[in-house]
């Protein structure tokens, strides 16, 4: 387990809070000893410190066992290179009645002073904030996004939205979603000069046009200021500072912006842990590398899984320019809703491990590029090339999914280099508290129907895990669309739930069994729209795919020597594609309803090899 403690250890503390007050006042601190550039700071249990001003100081670390919060009709700023709370401790920036006032911001700045001492800090946790106790932000409200009224062309200067955005202010930073199907990278930011309700005015002209194949699809233009931010004073990746909230979700975050966070480089395989064949019984190998898991822009780190308690809640913020994953759900549950991610590598919204429940509600991800393009090369093709490091979510995907059970409703992705929204659901191997090597469960608790394989409390294999929900969401121009692999396979038999030692699914468990993917809409998809390998007991529903007529590109990909039982393809409505359909031919597959129109085969009957 990591831990932060001893690098914020008391007997590091150069400059203690006594009283209550604001950090500015001689009289808060022992001696009368206000913070000075690279001080240890301690405000104990019982101690609210208030910072009312731009603090000039840099500072070493800062540990919390009180409570420090941040005036909200103030303009404010915290430098500091390492911020921890304990669990008694509590960081307050702005609440849901006294948010951060629209005219000012409340900044903290992860200063670097130099590489991380990893004398000190061997686990190269620091650099960052590392939340264990109450976490509050609110900032001033925005709508995270909007889609056009017309499609905006190269040369426009104006934006027309079909609603009038909250918020939205002369001076913001916005993005233009891009809709090129082969260019990920297409989108386009820019500033608002000018606002007249629905209508954008920005700073430069457009250099390309943001168009979509159909006139009634939606193109989407999503604002990336908030006044909350958190940010790294120096961009180089290692150098950069992270924000974990640690053991616990007790955390409200809302339009708070986390703007060049991040050390995992996700252009690279990480170097700290090996996983020799994938054997739980083996211990992990520790490599001693830089490149280390863990350190991302919002990282909700094991706060627990119990469906019964209160959820962590991210709204209204935005993630921009991580090198590794934006919006992390990590063993916790948490719900993330109408929040921003842009020119993230490696994927945008995660969980990380197979046991998370939450949700993604009306969130929108904006290139989420790798520019090596892992997925177009021969050595990282595959999402499990660097499986035996435990490193996924590396080419590029808007959302990644270890969990599958969590909602996922009302989300657009736009440009990414992977795809839009891919299901991994295989316990991650991790290291535990002693050494050894752990694998992931999901509790039968969380599962509809799971006391069919044990009580709450019993242990099941991630695949046999149904998808929360997932229904009326949308990707564009991205080079896969939705993939799913493992869910619900019969690949495995029962040899994993034996080697695991835990309950082989019943019968009646595997008879009620089934996800749906539903009521969703995909266009500009470079290669495959769906795709569904080694997937059992799937149903895909309503969706709507528009191709843009580029050779081998592909609506449905349901061709796959394991898709063997309970493939339902219902009312779905492909066009413009070289193949509409592609359909084993060994496999129990019903297609019911649907239209196809434009495509030069509307459906292929595959005899799939094991390759397949």
């Amino acid at each position: 387990m990591m831990t932060s403690l001893p690098i914020v250890s008391l007997d590091q503390v150069t400059h203690e809070a006594t009283t209550s007050g604001a950090w500015s006042d001689s009289a808060t601190w022992k001696q009368g000893s206000i913070p000075s550039s690279g001080a240890r700071v301690y405000i104990p249990q019982g101690v609210t410190v208030q910072i009312e001003n731009r603090i000039r100081e840099r500072l070493k670390t800062v540990r919390i066992d009180g409570k420090l919060s941040f005036n909200p009709a103030l303009n404010t700023e915290l430098l500091v290179d390492t911020l921890v709370t304990t669990a008694s401790g509590e960081l307050e920036i702005g609440t849901k009645q006294t948010p951060i006032q629209a005219s000012v911001t409340a900044r903290v700045i992860i200063i670097d002073d130099g590489a991380i001492d990893r004398s000190w800090d061997t686990e190269l946790i620091s650099r960052g904030l590392i939340l264990m106790g109450k976490t509050t932000l609110f900032g001033h409200a925005k709508t995270g996004f909007e889609s056009v009224a017309s499609f905006p062309r190269a040369g426009d200067t104006t934006l027309n939205l079909k609603t009038i955005p909250t918020g939205w202010e002369v001076g913001d930073s916005i993005v233009i979603a891009g809709t090129d199907p082969i260019d990920p990278s297409s989108d386009e930011t820019a500033i608002i000069t000018a606002i007249d309700g629905m209508q954008i005015v920005i700073d430069a002209p457009l250099t390309r046009g943001h168009v979509a194949p159909k006139s009634d699809l939606e193109v989407h233009v999503a604002n990336l200021t908030r006044n909350i931010q958190i940010t790294s004073e120096n961009p180089t990746i290692d150098r950069r500072g992270h924000v974990m909230v640690m053991h616990n979700n007790n955390a409200s975050i809302n339009y708070a912006s986390f703007n060049k966070l991040g050390r995992v480089d996700k252009t690279k395989i990480m170097d700290d842990l090996e996983f020799t064949d994938l054997d739980p019984k083996i211990a992990p190998t520790l490599l001693g590398g830089t490149n280390v898991r863990g350190r991302y822009s919002l990282h909700f780190h094991k706060g627990g899984t119990n469906k019964n308690s209160s959820p962590a809640v991210v709204h209204g913020s935005v993630v921009t320019d991580d090198p590794g994953w934006g919006f992390v759900n990590h063993s916790s549950h948490v719900n993330f809703s109408n929040n921003v991610t842009h020119n993230i590598v490696g994927a945008a919204y995660y969980t990380e491990a197979g046991d998370e429940i939450g949700s993604f509600i009306n969130n929108i991800a904006i290139r989420t590029v790798n520019p090596n393009d892992p997925l177009k090369s021969l050595d990282e093709l595959d999402p499990d090339s660097r499986e035996h490091r435990q490193d996924y979510g590396f080419q590029g995907d808007g959302f990644w999914f270890h969990g599958p059970n969590v909602t996922v409703t009302g989300n657009i992705v736009s440009g990414a280099s992977g795809h839009a929204y891919i299901w991994w659901p295989e316990g991650l191997l991790e290291k535990a508290n002693d050494g050894s090597t752990i694998k992931i469960f999901h509790d039968t608790a969380n599962v509809p129907n799971g006391n069919l394989i044990g009580p709450d409390g019993t242990k099941m294999q991630i695949f046999d895990v149904p998808i929360g929900k997932f229904e009326n969401n949308q990707a564009y121009s991205t080079t896969r669309g939705i993939q799913v692999f493992y869910l619900h396979t019969d690949f495995f038999g029962d040899g994993v739930h034996l080697e695991d030692g835990i309950p082989y699914p019943s019968p009646s468990y595997y008879g009620q069994l089934r996800s749906t993917i539903s009521s969703s809409t995909l266009w500009n998809i470079e290669e495959t729209a769906v795709d569904i390998p080694y997937v059992n007991r799937i149903t895909l529903n309503n969706l709507r795919l528009v191709g843009y007529g580029g050779a081998n590109t592909v609506g449905v990909d349901a061709a796959h020597f394991q898709n063997l039982t309970g493939i339902q393809l219902v009312n779905l409505n492909i066009e413009n594609f070289e193949t509409a359909m592609q359909v084993t031919t060994t496999g129990e597959v019903t297609i019911d309803g649907g239209t196809y129109s434009d495509n030069k085969t509307d459906i292929q009957y595959i005899t799939p090899t094991e390759d397949d």
